[in-house]
């Protein structure tokens, strides 16, 4: 990491769903990179494979769970220096476990500015952040993506909305996508 690169895009995300998120460094007239912990708790370069793009000329970058497979996507943007078409990569399949949230605002919206902390079935606690931002001319999708690793136990999720609201939720199955409304909308639907 201590290497100097024209970095356009860091993305943080736990592309393999081992429980563990990554940084990517999209860079533009120089190869992209990718770190990961190593057991010491030191960040060690890896292997992209061809999302390395040496000859790529990234602007931006954004990840998402494109095809809803609970695995994320990378795609990469070209075109400031010189025009390219957009790069797109999937992370390479494996069994890991993860989990999705997606607060909501009272209107429906993305509940951007929003915490969501997943404690899983070893009390090992994640948090996340939803916020569109990440880089030079990227948006990132407004979802909590965590990645649970070999863990298939339930999970429990808090969600805390800007407005300071929070929504606790117990025994929530792995390997699933949820949207959670805002708790005042769900004190509308309160059965009498």
């Amino acid at each position: 990491m201590a290497r100097p690169s024209a970095i356009r895009t860091v993305i943080a995300a736990d592309f393999d769903n081992d429980g563990y998120e990554e940084l990517f460094f999209n860079n533009i007239g120089d190869v992209n990179r990718l770190f990961r912990q190593s057991g010491a708790g030191n960040w060690v370069e890896c292997d992209i494979g061809d999302a390395k793009e040496p000859k790529g000329l990234g602007t931006g970058a954004a990840v998402a769970d494109v095809d809803g497979d609970g695995r994320l996507e990378l795609l990469i943007s070209h075109g400031e220096l010189r025009a390219q078409p957009l790069s797109f990569f999937r992370s390479p399949e494996n069994d890991n476990a993860w989990m999705r949230v997606k607060p909501l605002t009272k209107q429906g919206a993305p509940a951007r500015g929003a915490s969501v902390k997943l404690t899983d079935e070893s009390n090992r606690v994640q948090k996340r952040v939803i916020d569109a931002g990440s880089g030079y001319l990227c948006c990132m999708e407004p979802v909590a993506h965590f990645g649970l690793g070999q863990l298939r136990g339930p999970v429990k999720i808090q969600v805390t909305w800007p407005d300071g609201a929070k929504l606790d939720l117990e025994d929530v199955n792995a390997c699933q996508f949820l949207k959670v409304p805002h708790p005042d909308l769900l004190q509308s639907f309160s059965v009498m």
